[in-house]
């Protein structure tokens, strides 16, 4: 890579305008939706060799970068924003990809269990009680960030109503209640909006521990949250994704059978991941209300969606084998022992790291990032962690362990969220996708300079051999 009296370190430090130009020696334009609103954006065409970047304010051009050669690459940050640049010869191909619609750039034909998706702990937790709080984005924020995946709480009320809880504390403004219904909306307008090209996992758990304790409360709240699934309309005319038996109008919005899919049937649908109990639930199917008889819909004795509800409470390292699938989970969340904010963050990043090369070495050993190969091993990552600062430690809040905190006097300890992002990136320079698993992150976007979300996504896309051009305004 050659650049006219610039360097990495220094394109990082001055590119911080408001808006990065793109100028390609040999160029075409694309449409392009960016946070919602059309755009057009310059990419080069295959002949391409060059690449220049050049930051703008205005009308007058500044620091401005000139890239040769296959492979050249540049990664500036505006304002904590990243921008990606990816460029390679004349065999490549191109891959654009957005944090709205970034699964539109990946094969209909690659299992969903194989991608490295984002997700948010607790997702709807934006309560201002500094001991509820694990997020700063409503869902649809979330969305349109990137995160694909969500974790739900619930509690039923007796007319069979769900609604958000963390502890026990209900979730909607001000402490009201939050419906599951007014999640799920975002979750359908979110899909409408990118022309269904994504796919979101949720994950939901019952938060009430009279519920779980007792078989008519499983009964009950398996009862509620099938009711639910079954009352979710289809999707009606000009809806529903992409053209195929599993897209497209009167198809379902829920994924509910327990095998892997591939990403390509389920665009436009939420899958469901059930870390709660079957016991007692009816299993017959529901397609006799639906009136379709689509293998998407089906239930089988083992209960909707995939069974997590052997989830093991506060374990590092825990397999959950179902008659489809195998799940390798980490979700060590509490600390109760005395230990220092700095000693817990590395101690929850490593149990983090640990089980995220287990799924790049698996993708190594066995050959998973072949997409013809279809294995059911899944793997689930929890970044979240809490401590008793009541009783030990030195800072224990969600926030503190994931972003970070100040601990003595003006010393800053950066929190997992850094640490898991800079791990990711020591794998970008293979320049081949790597699956993680899904990764479910306390304040997800941030801290804003992280990148984290970004690099979580990167990692389904290949940067050799392809033009790559990440977008974020």
């Amino acid at each position: 890579m050659a650049t006219t009296g610039m360097n990495e370190l220094d394109i990082e430090k001055e590119i911080k305008s408001l808006d990065i130009q793109l100028h390609f020696s040999d160029y075409q334009t694309a449409p392009v939706i960016a946070n919602g609103s059309p755009k057009r954006l310059c990419v080069p065409r295959r002949t391409c060799r060059s690449l220049e970047v050049s930051r703008a304010q205005g009308a007058h051009q500044q620091q401005r970068i000139l890239l040769h050669g296959d492979g050249s690459s540049v990664q500036p940050v505006s304002h904590s924003q990243l921008y990606n640049v990816h460029h390679s010869s004349e065999r490549s191909r191109k891959t654009h990809w957005e944090p709205n619609t970034w699964m539109d750039r990946i094969p209909d034909d690659r299992p969903v269990n194989q991608l490295s998706i984002p997700g948010t702990h607790d997702s709807c937790a934006r309560s201002q009680v500094i001991y509820v709080q694990t997020q700063t984005q409503t869902v649809s924020e979330q969305l349109f960030s990137g995160v694909r995946a969500l974790d739900l709480r619930l509690r039923r009320r007796s007319n069979g109503q769900l609604f958000c809880y963390h502890g026990g504390v209900p979730l909607g403004s001000f402490g009201r209640p939050l419906a599951l219904s007014t999640v799920m909306t975002e979750v359908w307008a979110f899909m409408i909006q990118t022309g269904f090209t994504e796919t979101v996992l949720v994950s939901i758990d019952n938060d009430d521990p009279a519920d779980r304790e007792s078989a008519e409360g499983r009964h009950a709240f398996y009862e509620a949250v099938d009711d639910f699934i079954r009352q979710t309309p289809r999707w009606g005319k000009g809806e529903g994704g992409r053209a195929g038996p599993d897209g497209g109008e009167g198809s379902s919005r829920w994924y509910l059978a327990p095998q892997t899919p591939m990403l390509g049937q389920v665009r436009g649908k939420a899958i469901l991941l059930r870390r709660f109990a079957a016991e007692g639930g009816h299993c017959t199917s529901p397609r006799a209300a639906h009136g379709n008889s689509s293998s998407e819909d089906s239930k089988t004795t083992d209960g909707m969606g995939f069974d997590l509800s052997a989830w093991v409470n506060n374990s590092p390292d825990f397999t959950i084998q179902t008659p489809h699938a195998q799940f390798r989970i980490q979700d060590r969340w509490k600390y109760s022992e005395r230990i220092r904010l700095g000693d817990l963050v590395e101690s929850k990043s490593d149990l983090v790291k640990n089980l995220m090369d287990q799924a790049i070495q698996q993708d190594r050993e066995r050959g998973l990032l072949d997409v013809t190969q279809h294995h059911d091993l899944w793997f689930i990552h929890f970044t979240s962690a809490v401590g008793e600062p009541f009783k030990h430690g030195e800072i224990a809040t969600a926030r503190s362990i994931a972003v970070g905190d100040f601990v003595g006097w003006g010393k800053w300890q950066p929190g997992v969220n850094i640490a898991i992002a800079q791990f990711i990136k020591q794998y970008a320079p293979s320049g081949r996708r790597q699956r993680l698993g899904v990764v479910f992150m306390d304040f997800a976007v941030l801290p804003e300079d992280a990148g984290l979300l970004d690099s979580i996504i990167a990692t389904n896309f290949n940067s050799i051999g392809e033009d790559a051009v990440v977008m974020r305004p």
